[in-house]
C-alpha cells in the first residue's frame, strides 16, 4: 500500500537533512587544500586562478584540465575562485552545499517515483552521512563527485518528468542535463543504463510487456530508442577521455598491469566496497594494489558470491523488482572506475562509490521494510534501526571529516592504514616539508624512493628541494639531476638545479638551468624567479627587471618576484618604482614588504 505523501513531514525531512548534514561536515570550512592534486585543480593552476575570463572558458572546454575533459568541474573551481580567491574554506563549502542539495535532490526523486516518503529518506540520509562520501565532500579537487552528482541525480530529476508526460521539450531537457553531468566527471557515461533500470522500477514503465508479445517488444524497442542519443554522448565522453588520458601518460599498460589482475581487481573491489558501506573502518586517500589478495582465493569467493546474488535478485524480480534495480545499479554505475581500464596506480577509491552506492541503498530501505512485513512491531523497529544506524554513520563520518583538514592529517592517517604505501610516505614528505620539518621530510622521502620499484622524477625533485632548504646542497644537485635522468622533460627539476646552483653563487649554472625550465614549460614562474636572480647577481639590472616582470605576470601574486623587482629597479636607481612594488608587497607579504621598505629608506 503507498504512502500518501505529507508536505509536512516533507519538508520535515528537507530540514533533518540539511541540518544533519551541515552538522556532520560544517568543519570542512575550516579545512585547507591538501597536496593531492588540489595544486593542479585549484591553487597552482593559472586557467583557474584568474577565473571567468572568455580565455579561461575556451581552455575549459578546449583542453583537458589535469588529463580529464570535464569543463563543467573547471568552471566551477574558476567561479570559486572569482569569488573567493584562494580561501580554501569557501572551496571546501561549496562542495558541502552540492552534496546537502544531491542528498535533498535525490529524497526528491525517489519519493515522487515511488509514492514513499520513509524508504526515500533514508537512503538520501544515507547517502548524505556515510563515511564513504566523505572524499567527495572533503576534497576540493574531488568537486567533480559532487558536481556531477548534481546532474546525475537531476536528469533521474528530468527523465522522471519525461516519463509522465513524455513530449520533445522534456526529452531535450533530460539530454541537456546529461550532457552537463558528462561534462562534470566522465564517470556519468553509466547514466543511460541506470535510465533503463528505472523504467523497470520504480517508473514501470515495462509493467505486463512480455517478449512474446509484438506489442511489447515494441515497447522495449522504444525504451532503448529512445535512449540512443543519450548512449552516443556517452560514447563520445568515453573516448574524449581515454585519449586525454592516455596523452597525459595516467593510463597503465596491460605490461604493466596484466588483464588477469585487473579482472582480480576488480572482483575483489566490488567486494570491498560492499564491506566497507557495511563497515566504514580503515578508509584512506589511496588503496594501493596488493598482489597477495589479487592472486588468493578469495577473489573466486567474491565471484562466486556475485553470482549467486545475481541469479537470486533476478529469480525474485517479478515480487522484488527493487532487488535488480539495486544490485545492477551497483554493479553498472561501477564498471568506469573498477580498473578493467586502469587509469592511475591506485586499486580502488572512496569516491567511485558515491554513486553507485545509491543502488545498494535502495535495497537496503526497501528490503527491510519487506522482510519485516509480517511484524506485528515492523513500524517501530524499522525506526529504531534506522535511528540507529544514522547515528553510528554521523559519528564515523564526523571522525572520518578530520582526516581531510591538511596535507599532515590526511597522510599520517593514510601510513597508519598503508605502512609500506610510497606515495603515502611521498606525500607526507611534502606535507613536512610545508611546514619546515625537513628532517622529517627527508627520511619520509627516502623511504618513498627505497619502497619505489622505479625511480620518480617527481619524488626526487622534491627530496632535492628538502635537501636544499636542509643546506645539504651537494645532495640537493645530485637528486636533481637523478629526476632529469628518469625525465628529462621534468621542469620542476631544472627550477630546483637553478635555485641550488644559485645559493653556491654558480650564477651562469643557474641561469642556463631556469632557461631550461622555461623552455619546457613558458610559463613557470619560479623559473622566471631564478632567472632573473641569476641576471641581479650579475649586475645585470635591465634583463632582471624584465625577467621578474615577466614571473609576475606569470603569477600576479608572486610575492618573491615582487620583492625581487623591487630590488632589481632600486639597484637600477628607479627608487619610486621599487616603492609602488613596495606597496603591492603590503598586500601579499608584510614581512618581504617590511624588508624592502628599509632598504629603500637606506
Amino acid at each position: 500500500m503507498r504512502e500518501i505523501p505529507n508536505k509536512y513531514w516533507i519538508c520535515t525531512v528537507y530540514v533533518i537533512l540539511t541540518a544533519a548534514t551541515l552538522a556532520v561536515f560544517w568543519q570542512v570550512h575550516a579545512f585547507d587544500f591538501v597536496n593531492y592534486d588540489d595544486d593542479k585543480y585549484v591553487s597552482e593552476n593559472k586557467h583557474i586562478l584568474t577565473g571567468l575570463t572568455l580565455s579561461n572558458i575556451t581552455w575549459a572546454f578546449g583542453e583537458p584540465h589535469f588529463f580529464m575533459w570535464h569543463p563543467m568541474t573547471s568552471l566551477s573551481h574558476m567561479l570559486d575562485c572569482q569569488l573567493f580567491g584562494l580561501n580554501p574554506g569557501w572551496h571546501h563549502t561549496v562542495s558541502l552545499l552540492f552534496h546537502i542539495v544531491n542528498a535533498l535532490l535525490l529524497f526528491t526523486v525517489l519519493r515522487r517515483m515511488t509514492d514513499r516518503i520513509w524508504p526515500s529518506a533514508f537512503v538520501a540520509a544515507v547517502f548524505a552521512l556515510h563515511p564513504l562520501n566523505v572524499e567527495s565532500v572533503a576534497w576540493v579537487a574531488e568537486r567533480k563527485s559532487v558536481l556531477s552528482g548534481f546532474f546525475w541525480i537531476l536528469t533521474m530529476f528530468t527523465y522522471v518528468r519525461y516519463a509522465k508526460r513524455p513530449g520533445i521539450v522534456n526529452y531535450l531537457l533530460v539530454v541537456l542535463v546529461f550532457s552537463l553531468a558528462l561534462m562534470s566527471k566522465p564517470i556519468t557515461v553509466t547514466l543511460p543504463f541506470a535510465l533503463l533500470l528505472l523504467d523497470y522500477w520504480p517508473l514501470n514503465r515495462l509493467e505486463n510487456v512480455s517478449l512474446t508479445q509484438a506489442s511489447s517488444r515494441r515497447t522495449i524497442f522504444r525504451l532503448i530508442l529512445e535512449k540512443i542519443p543519450l548512449f552516443i554522448l556517452s560514447a563520445l565522453c568515453s573516448t574524449i577521455t581515454f585519449l586525454a588520458q592516455r596523452s597525459g601518460g595516467t593510463i597503465i599498460e596491460l605490461k604493466n598491469l596484466p588483464l588477469r589482475f585487473r579482472l582480480a581487481n576488480a572482483v575483489f573491489s566490488y567486494l570491498k566496497y560492499i564491506g566497507k558501506m557495511f563497515w566504514p573502518t580503515e578508509l584512506t586517500a589511496f588503496y594501493p594494489f596488493k598482489s597477495e589478495e589479487l592472486s588468493s582465493v578469495w577473489v573466486w569467493v567474491a565471484l562466486a558470491f556475485f553470482l549467486v546474488v545475481s541469479i537470486i535478485v533476478v529469480q525474485l524480480a517479478k515480487t522484488c523488482k527493487y532487488l535488480p534495480v539495486g544490485w545492477f545499479w551497483y554493479l553498472g554505475t561501477l564498471i568506469p572506475t573498477i580498473g578493467i581500464v586502469q587509469a592511475g596506480s591506485q586499486a580502488m577509491a572512496d569516491r567511485y562509490a558515491y554513486v553507485p552506492l545509491i543502488g545498494l541503498f535502495i535495497i537496503i530501505a526497501w528490503g527491510a521494510n519487506d522482510l519485516l512485513m509480517k511484524w506485528r512491531y515492523r513500524k517501530i523497529i524499522l525506526r529504531i534501526l534506522a535511528f540507529a544506524v544514522l547515528i553510528v554513520l554521523t559519528i564515523c563520518t564526523k571522525f572520518q571529516v578530520r582526516y581531510w583538514q591538511d596535507s599532515l592529517a590526511l597522510w599520517e592517517h593514510a601510513l597508519q592504514i598503508t605502512e609500506n604505501e610510497p606515495s603515502a610516505h611521498y606525500h607526507l614528505a611534502a606535507a613536512l616539508a610545508q611546514k619546515g620539518r625537513f628532517e622529517e621530510a627527508a627520511e619520509h622521502g627516502r623511504v618513498a624512493l627505497e619502497l619505489r620499484k622505479t625511480p620518480n622524477a617527481e619524488i626526487l625533485s622534491n627530496m632535492g628541494s628538502i635537501y636544499n632548504n636542509l643546506g645539504r646542497y651537494t645532495e640537493a644537485i645530485e637528486a636533481f639531476v637523478q629526476a632529469l635522468k628518469v625525465d628529462p622533460s621534468y621542469a620542476n627539476a631544472y627550477v630546483g638545479l637553478g635555485n641550488t646552483f644559485g645559493k653556491l653563487g654558480y650564477h651562469k649554472e643557474a641561469e642556463q638551468a631556469a632557461k631550461q625550465a622555461i623552455k619546457i614549460e613558458p610559463d613557470l614562474a619560479e623559473a622566471y624567479s631564478i632567472l632573473g636572480a641569476a641576471y641581479f647577481s650579475q649586475n645585470d639590472w635591465t634583463d632582471a627587471i624584465e625577467t621578474f616582470r615577466q614571473a609576475i605576470r606569470m603569477q600576479p601574486d608572486y610575492a618573491q618576484a615582487h620583492y625581487s623587482l623591487g630590488l632589481a629597479l632600486l639597484r637600477s636607481g628607479d627608487k619610486n618604482a621599487a616603492l609602488k612594488q613596495y606597496q603591492i608587497l603590503k598586500k601579499l607579504d608584510a614581512e618581504k614588504a617590511n624588508m624592502l621598505l628599509g632598504l629603500i629608506q637606506k
